[in-house]
């Protein structure tokens, strides 16, 4: 596959916003003013990671909200989905106090009843009215539990991206079907995934590598599938490889392929 060039690219989608940068300048230097009542909350991002929380002793995991109006108290409801079983929301409204610019709701958790793959729980401002104009309207965190990692054996990986393949280590964790390619583009960048032998989940997102000057790519993940090619059980990954701090500018996109060691039974 040829790579693009991106430098080029890049400039060119700055240069098409241009237009709408300058005509949001138009009313030069008014300041915004909040109308009676308005909140104009935001989380901080689309998506959170909290990666091998502890055991049973943790305070819990507090997502924070954020609001632009910090005059009088306010309350923000919100729609919580996942997480059923093990998390337990302290609220399932954000209850600002005056002059406060940030609330929170604390998930305490059962660690006994958290498995081995990683769980996700969204929140939803519930009202479109108490969301900031530019804001994020929600937040999904995904939350990892610690593992312990046991050698399997050596399997064989091939990566698009790099057009070659390469002797790889897998790791199962003893608490469930869920592995770890240690190190596998790069020395400090694992890769993990869920696989029972019938459905597979790619959680790896970093690569460990960066593009020149433009930093890290990013996997993008389209979809997974477990095949058998010739007796061997196969993890195939669609992607994107990505650019996440151009905004998720796309390279081009290719499969990565994991071959499970020979005589490997789920």
């Amino acid at each position: 596959m040829k790579k693009m060039d991106i430098k080029t690219r890049i400039f060119a989608m700055l240069f098409a916003m241009m237009p709408v940068v300058v005509s949001s300048c138009d009313e030069g230097g008014t300041l915004y003013q909040f109308s009676e009542g308005e909140v104009a909350a935001t989380f901080q991002s689309s998506s959170l990671k909290f990666n091998n929380i502890s055991g049973p002793d943790s305070d819990g995991i507090p997502v924070p909200l954020y609001r632009g109006n910090t005059k009088g108290d306010a309350v923000v409801e919100v729609e919580i989905t996942g997480g059923e079983g093990a998390f337990v929301p302290s609220a399932t409204s954000y209850n600002f106090k005056d002059g406060e610019n940030v609330a929170y709701i604390n998930f305490a958790y059962d660690y006994d009843a958290l498995s081995a793959k990683p769980q996700t729980i969204t929140i939803k401002i519930a009202r479109d009215e108490d969301c900031a104009w530019n804001g994020e309207p929600s937040t999904s965190f995904t939350i990892t539990r610690q593992l312990t990692w046991e050698f399997v054996g050596e399997g064989k990986y091939y990566s698009d991206f790099w057009g070659e393949s390469w002797i790889q280590e897998l790791y199962k964790a003893a608490e469930g079907d869920f592995y770890m390619l240690k190190g596998c583009w790069y020395a400090g960048t694992d890769f993990t995934f869920f696989c029972d032998g019938t459905d597979a989940v790619w959680y790896a997102s970093a690569t460990g590598y960066n593009y020149g000057s433009y930093g890290p790519v990013a996997f993008d993940v389209i979809s997974e599938s477990v095949v058998d090619s010739e007796g061997a059980t196969v993890l195939r990954i669609d992607c994107g490889y990505i650019l996440p701090e151009y905004g998720g500018y796309s390279l081009y996109t290719g499969y990565e392929f994991f071959i499970f060691p020979d005589g490997f039974t789920f």
